[in-house]
C-alpha cells in the first residue's frame, strides 16, 4: 500500500453562527390576550475533530483546506426555536497536534484511536422574547440576535507518522527492505540520498484478520545531520514521529569497528538533535549478509550488539529475504505490546452530556 505524505497541513476552519431569537405575538381569532411566543435560535454548527487509526497522513488536507459549518435557524413564532446548525466532522491520524497558525497555541492533541475533541463549538443561538416576558412586562419586544461563530486558521502536525521508523546511514538497504515486505515501489538505486521524502508502507502480518502496521522508510542520515547537513532537521524531525526504530546497517565489506562506527555515529546525531530520542524502542538490523560468507564474524558481530548495546539484533537480507520473517514477527509483538500499555494507561470516565451553559 502506498501513501502520498503529508505531515502538515494549514486548514481553514469556521464554526457556525447562532440563529436569531424571535420577537413574535400570537394573533389567533379565538385567543383573546396573545403576547409574546417568539422562540430561541439555535446553535451553530461545530467543528469536530475524530482520530483515526486507519488514517496514516494528513494527504486529505492537501487540498481541502475550507470547512465551514452550518449556522443555526431563526426561531419562530408559536415557540418553535430553531434547529441546531449540522457539525463538521473532520478525521485525523492518531497523534496529531493542532496549533493555532497565529499565536502557535497548542490547541489539541489526539492520542488513540476514536478520540473526539470539539475544536471551536458553534455561536449559541439567541433567546426569543417569550423568555422576557413577566408580571411587569407582558409584552416584551425584545429578542437577542445569535453569536457569531469562530474562525480561524489552525496548523495540523502529525507527532506520529508510523509504527516503526527505518533508520540508518544512505545505501543501508532502507528503501529496499521496504520494496520487499510492502507493496510500496520507493525508489531504489545505487547513489546516497535516493529517498528525498518518507515512503510509508504497511507489513500485513495476517492477511485474514486485516492485522499489521505502518513503516516509515526515511531519508539517509549522514555526520553532521543534527548541524543541517545532507537533508539534516528534516530527516530528523520525521524520527521523532516513529513509535519505535528499526537501525539497518550495511555490513558489507566492512570491518568490525567501521560497522561500529557507523553506529555510533548515527546515536550521535540522534542525541546532539534530542536527547529524548534515546528513549525510542530499537531493534537492530545487520543487512546484506547474503554476500558476506563468513558465519563467524556475522556471529561475533550480532553477540557484541546484544551484550554492549543490549538491543535485539537480527541478520537480514533484503535482496534474498532471509531472515525478515523473523524481523517481521519480532517488531509486530512489540508493537501489539506497546499498544496494550497504552490503553490500560488512559482512563475511561462515563460520559457526561454538557450543559450549554458549561464552560
Amino acid at each position: 500500500m502506498r501513501y502520498s505524505f503529508v505531515d502538515e497541513a494549514k486548514i481553514f476552519v469556521q464554526s457556525g453562527n447562532g440563529g436569531h431569537g424571535s420577537g413574535s405575538f400570537r394573533r389567533e381569532r379565538c385567543v383573546e390576550f396573545g403576547g409574546p411566543d417568539g422562540g430561541n435560535g439555535g446553535d451553530g454548527g461545530d467543528i469536530i475533530l475524530v482520530a483515526d487509526g486507519n488514517i496514516n497522513t494528513l494527504v486529505a488536507y492537501r487540498y481541502h483546506k475550507h470547512f465551514r459549518a452550518k449556522g443555526g435557524e431563526s426561531g419562530r413564532g408559536r415557540c418553535m426555536f430553531g434547529a441546531k446548525g449540522a457539525d463538521i466532522t473532520m478525521r485525523v491520524p492518531v497523534g496529531t497536534e493542532i496549533f493555532d497558525s497565529e499565536s502557535g497555541e497548542l490547541m489539541a492533541t489526539l492520542t488513540y484511536h476514536g478520540e473526539t475533541n470539539v475544536l471551536i463549538k458553534g455561536g449559541q443561538g439567541g433567546i426569543g422574547n417569550v423568555f422576557f416576558k413577566s408580571s411587569v412586562n407582558q409584552a416584551p419586544r425584545k429578542a437577542m440576535p445569535g453569536f457569531e461563530g469562530c474562525a480561524k486558521w489552525v496548523v495540523f502536525k502529525m507527532k506520529l507518522l508510523a509504527n516503526v521508523g527505518l533508520l540508518g546511514k544512505p545505501n543501508a538497504g532502507k528503501s529496499s527492505f521496504l520494496r520487499s515486505t510492502t507493496n510500496s515501489k520507493a525508489k531504489v538505486a545505487n547513489y546516497q540520498f535516493t529517498t528525498l521524502s518518507p515512503n510509508l508502507g504497511v507489513i500485513e502480518v495476517d492477511k485474514n484478520k486485516c492485522d499489521g502496521f505502518v513503516v516509515a522508510d526515511l531519508p539517509g542520515l549522514i555526520e553532521g545531520a543534527s548541524q543541517g547537513r545532507g537533508l539534516g532537521m528534516d530527516f530528523l524531525r520525521h524520527v521523532e514521529k516513529c513509535e519505535m526504530l528499526l537501525h539497518m546497517i550495511d555490513i558489507s565489506g566492512k570491518t568490525e569497528e567501521q560497522i561500529f562506527e557507523d553506529y555510533a555515529m548515527i546515536h550521535h546525531e540522534l542525541n546532539e538533535y534530542d536527547e529524548l530520542l534515546r528513549e525510542k524502542d530499537e531493534v537492530i538490523a545487520l543487512n546484506k549478509i547474503d554476500i558476506c560468507y563468513d558465519k563467524d564474524f556475522l556471529n561475533t558481530i550480532k553477540t557484541r550488539f546484544e551484550k554492549e548495546k543490549n538491543k535485539k539484533v537480527f541478520l537480514i537480507s533484503t535482496a534474498s529475504k532471509e531472515g525478515l520473517k523473523d524481523l517481521i514477527f519480532y517488531l509486530d509483538s512489540m508493537i501489539k505490546r506497546k499498544k496494550l500499555e497504552k490503553e490500560e494507561q488512559i482512563e475511561k470516565k462515563p460520559y457526561r452530556p454538557k450543559s450549554r451553559y458549561e464552560k
